[in-house]
């Protein structure tokens, strides 16, 4: 072992380090196999730093013609990001920070691919929980744990209104799109509104022209010979035609970038993207050809949800049948430890234990707890 060991990393200085890194030489603890290094091979990376922001990482398999991939993330704010595919078929993506769990698009300007060819590492750490012994339960139990059943899968029917996952805190932050405010945007509720797409482009969108390629119309920018790149939501779309047969009324902004774009080694000679009000591009177009995944990013943070019925009952629907009624991480108290707290009880009746833990001005930790007992109407007795 060593001896005093938080030495080396309390008040770091250079004599520090360089002591460290001794004391691991003599241990014959080494980062590097020295063999390797000194006949000049290379080592493979298996985890990747994240050095700028998360990384999505995979691989393709079966398909040796596809050496470009795009990872599209639907939605507001748009984003898109494109790599070059390695000769064992990796690829690495670096994305935004994204929260909660959502669809990720792949496609490739290759060609086609196939949803069980696109292999996506996890993004977490994943490992097993710890093994729990049986648990016997009395049979007295029964009703109970039925009921409770019940209520749990009444509130996740009714996410909206029972908030069963909590509430999402307000933010006021924008964000932009990938390609950030591009070179032309057209707030399509300042212009005249008209019910084909193609109207759009012939009285106002003028940096952009229609021409045909392979029997089928494409986007282009004016002096470029070849097709922009179309996408609506971040979708990308297979044509021109694609794009003027989307309802106009359904889009909110359309934005051009009338210059070349380059990312991760794909290029495009501009891009034309379609933003709708909600988002609904599944609704406008087919996304067969396109591959699907589950990303799940960072958990959002959360707040309890307590109703607030001080104003009359509900205009919801959905019942209220929460097990927990109230939780509040901090509590304010007056000079002399007095305090209000005010709730609502819920429709599911019962005895409901109150649980405070807190520490005095001393220091010291105190605990305690009483009880209340709610009707089957709801009422407090």
């Amino acid at each position: 072992g060593i001896k005093s060991a938080g030495y080396y990393f309390q008040d770091i200085t250079d004599e520090k380090k360089q002591g460290l890194h001794h004391l691991l030489i003599s241990h014959k603890w080494e980062r590097f196999s020295w063999g390797q290094v000194m006949a000049g091979q290379k080592m493979p990376v298996v985890y990747p730093p994240e050095i700028k922001a998360p990384l999505v990482t995979g691989k393709i398999v079966g398909n040796n013609d596809v050496r470009k991939l795009i990872l599209s993330f639907p939605g507001a704010p748009v984003f898109i990001n494109g790599t070059q595919i390695s000769d064992e078929g990796n690829f690495a993506f670096e994305v935004p920070f994204r929260f909660g769990k959502g669809k990720t698009i792949f496609w490739s300007p290759d060609g086609p691919l196939n949803g069980p060819n696109v292999i996506l590492n996890p993004t977490f750490l994943e490992g097993k929980a710890p093994a729990v012994g049986n648990i016997t339960l009395s049979p007295d139990l029964r009703k109970t744990l039925e009921n409770r059943f019940v209520d749990v899968q009444i509130g996740h029917a009714f996410p909206e209104s029972s908030h069963t996952f909590g509430v999402q805190p307000a933010s006021s932050e924008v964000f932009l799109p990938f390609y950030g405010k591009g070179s032309l945007n057209y707030n399509l509720d300042d212009y005249t509104r008209f019910v084909e797409m193609r109207e759009l482009f012939v009285e106002y969108i003028k940096s952009v022209s229609i021409g045909k390629s392979q029997g089928q119309q494409e986007f282009y920018n004016l002096y470029q010979d070849q097709p922009n790149l179309a996408l609506l939501d971040g979708v990308p779309l297979p044509n021109a035609d694609s794009a003027l047969a989307i309802d106009p009324l359904k889009v909110k902004t359309i934005d051009i970038i009338n210059e070349p774009f380059k990312m991760g080694g794909v290029d495009f000679p501009g891009i034309i993207s379609f933003i709708t009000y909600d988002g609904d591009y599944e609704k406008l177009i087919s996304t067969e050809k396109l591959v699907e995944k589950l990303y799940r990013g960072i958990q959002t943070s959360r707040e309890f949800f307590s109703p607030d019925y001080s104003t009359g009952p509900s205009s919801s629907k959905a019942p209220d049948f929460r097990h927990t009624l109230l939780w509040r991480p901090y509590v304010e108290v007056d000079g002399g430890g007095n305090t209000a707290i005010g709730f609502f009880t819920s429709d599911s009746g019962g005895s409901y234990l109150v649980e405070i833990n807190g520490i005095s001005e001393n220091g010291a930790p105190f605990h305690a707890t009483t009880e209340f007992r709610v009707g089957d109407d709801g009422n407090k007795f």
